[in-house]
């Protein structure tokens, strides 16, 4: 028996819900607006957006119709970490912060995030959105692969200038079926400190970053990963 994978299954309940919603509305019987808005709206976001070559703005933006709570129930949970859990929807994934607050830090805030990832993947694999509350998520393109960590992690930060202070941390850069890599979490990505931008930060902040700076290139060095 071929397996029935959580969107399809989704789809039929939806259909059957719907159909049972027209029928009723043909016998007469009255229903709240709510109820046929929310039927609607669910078929509509479910149906567009099962191409898995929909264009990420429009996904993105479309996600201002939907809640928090629709995301959760119809999107796969594939992942948590200490800011948001992540929810897949067709092909794409939107990460939901876990506190009001989640999304406010200077380094996990969904701008931020989006730059850095759209930087490292390509300049459409991620954007800022807004759920009909005005909540802020972060969407960005499913990759298929499994998680790398270690050295892998520090080469393919290289490449880019930067340093990533949990390289060991499972789930933060991912090698694709394509076998590039990508990164999805970009919470604790940096410049490496002789390339780290001036700004209007404390000296304290530039003081303790150099710190862990220092402490993470003599790990680096105990490994034997960098002259």
């Amino acid at each position: 028996m071929p397996m029935i994978n959580a969107h399809t299954r989704m789809l039929d309940i939806l259909q059957k819900t719907s159909t049972y919603l027209v029928e009723q509305i043909q016998k007469g019987l009255t229903h709240s607006l709510a109820s046929v808005s929310n039927t609607y709206n669910q078929l509509y976001f479910s149906y567009t957006n099962q191409d898995t070559n929909k264009d990420i703005d429009t996904f993105a933006n479309a996600l201002k119709n939907y809640s928090k709570e629709y995301i959760s129930t119809y999107g796969a949970l594939i992942g948590e970490g200490n800011y948001g859990r992540a929810y897949k929807l067709g092909s794409y994934v939107i990460k939901i912060a876990l506190t009001e607050d989640s999304f406010q830090g200077s380094n996990s805030n969904c701008a931020r995030t989006s730059r850095i990832t759209n930087e490292f993947n390509d300049s459409d694999y991620s954007r800022e959105a807004n759920l009909s509350n005005g909540e802020h998520v972060l969407v960005s393109k499913f990759i298929q692969g499994h998680s790398v960590t270690g050295k892998k992690v520090v080469e393919f930060m290289n490449s880019k200038d930067r340093v990533m202070y949990d390289i060991d941390s499972e789930g933060n850069v991912k090698e694709g079926s394509d076998k590039n890599l990508y990164l999805i979490d970009s919470d604790m990505v940096f410049y490496k400190k002789n390339h780290r931008k001036q700004s209007i930060a404390s000296d304290e902040f530039h003081e303790n970053l150099a710190v862990i700076a220092d402490t993470y290139d003599i790990e680096l060095s105990l490994r034997g990963w960098v002259d």
